[in-house]
């Protein structure tokens, strides 16, 4: 997910074993949205367990 400043963060899932994100995205693609959930940063990466995800208003 790429956000507005230019900062990349990486969908992760919270389960273990982990699951891949993209069907998740998938209806997404190409689109602003507005994604939240829990941050994770460690060496300059950064990743986001996604709570919620929506199409950003126009």
């Amino acid at each position: 997910i790429l956000a507005d400043d230019g900062t990349i963060y990486w969908p992760i899932a919270d389960t273990t074993p982990s699951s891949g994100q993209n069907p998740r995205l998938l209806p997404f693609a190409g689109d602003k949205v507005t994604a939240t959930g829990k941050i994770y940063a460690r060496g300059g990466s950064k990743a986001i367990v996604i709570a919620k995800i929506e199409p950003q208003a126009s």
